[in-house]
C-alpha cells in the first residue's frame, strides 16, 4: 500500500473508530472523544472540522472536561484541518508537547522480525510483580514517578487480557527493557508502546528482541499492521526494520483552571 493508503486506514480504524480498552467512546460534532469513566486518561483522537467549526468545538471539549473536573488531551496530525487548528488549540490554553512520528510496519508473512530469535532474558509479563518490576525500570529512565503507567497496566491485563501482551528483559533479577502491544478487533492494526530500557544494558538487542516478540504475537492474532508513535530515539531503528513515516501527530494539552 502506498502512504496515502496507509494513513487513510489508519484515520478509519486507529483514530475515528478505535475504542480502547476501559475507555468511554462518543462522536458529537465531528469530535471523537476518549475517557475512562472512574478518572484516568482522557483525549481527543479524531476530529473532522474546518474553520466554521472548529472554534465552537474546541470550547465543546474544554466545557464537558472542566464540567468533569478533569485535564484532557487532543492529538493533533499535521494533515488536520482546518490548517490553523494548532494555533486555535494554543489560543485556548493547551500546552503543545513534541512532535511524534506516526511510523506504520505492513508485516508481510515473511518479514525479518517474525525470525528473528526472541533474547532468553525477554519473557511475557501476566502478573503485578513483572509490571511493578516494568514501572521501576520506566522512572528509572525517565528520572520521574510514573504511577499511572503501572495502574494502567494492571488494570488492562486483568480487565482485557485479550487486547493486550506485555513484554520484559530481566537481568540479575530485576526488569531492564519492556514493551507492549494492544491489539484492535475489527482492525488490521496493532500499536505498539513502551520501549524503554536502562542505559547500562543499551545496545544489546533487547529493543530489537521487544520488536521482535510484539511483532510475532500480532501476526499469529492476524495482525497485519503495526504501528508506533515514534520518538526521535526510537524512529531510525523503527525504519530499519521496515517502518514508514506517514506524518507526525502532537499532543496538545488542557487542563481545566484550578
Amino acid at each position: 500500500m502506498d502512504p496515502a493508503e496507509l494513513m487513510a486506514m489508519f484515520n478509519h480504524y486507529q483514530r475515528k473508530q478505535v475504542t480502547w480498552p476501559g475507555m468511554l467512546r462518543q462522536e458529537v460534532n465531528g469530535v471523537v472523544r476518549q475517557f475512562a469513566p472512574e478518572g484516568g486518561p482522557a483525549f481527543i483522537e479524531y476530529s473532522e472540522l474546518d474553520e466554521t467549526t472548529a472554534d465552537a468545538a474546541i470550547q465543546q471539549e474544554i466545557d464537558f472536561f472542566t464540567a468533569l473536573g478533569r485535564g484532557f488531551e487532543w492529538k493533533l496530525y499535521d494533515s488536520d484541518r482546518p490548517a490553523d487548528l494548532q494555533a486555535r488549540l494554543q489560543a485556548r490554553g493547551f500546552v503543545l508537547e513534541d512532535p511524534e512520528a506516526l511510523v506504520v510496519l505492513e508485516l508481510s508473512p515473511d518479514h525479518p522480525l517474525l525470525k528473528q530469535p526472541i533474547p532468553p532474558e525477554i519473557c511475557p509479563v501476566t502478573d503485578d510483580a513483572g509490571v511493578a518490576g516494568i514501572q521501576a525500570m520506566s522512572e528509572a529512565v525517565w528520572n520521574e514517578e510514573r504511577p499511572w503507567l503501572a495502574e494502567q497496566l494492571k488494570t488492562d491485563l486483568r480487565s482485557h487480557p485479550d487486547r493486550i501482551s506485555i513484554y520484559a528483559a530481566w537481568v540479575d533479577g530485576r526488569v531492564v527493557s519492556a514493551a507492549w502491544i494492544y491489539y484492535h478487533p475489527g482492525t488490521p492494526f496493532a500499536s505498539l508502546w513502551g520501549g524503554s530500557t536502562l542505559a547500562e544494558y543499551r545496545g544489546r538487542g533487547l529493543y530489537t528482541g521487544l520488536l521482535a516478540a510484539r511483532a510475532q504475537a500480532a501476526r499469529q492474532r492476524g495482525y497485519s499492521l503495526l504501528y508506533v508513535d515514534a520518538s526521535p530515539m526510537s524512529r531510525p531503528i523503527l525504519e530499519k526494520h521496515g517502518f514508514i513515516c506517514l506524518g507526525f501527530s502532537r499532543p496538545c494539552n488542557f487542563e481545566p483552571p484550578a
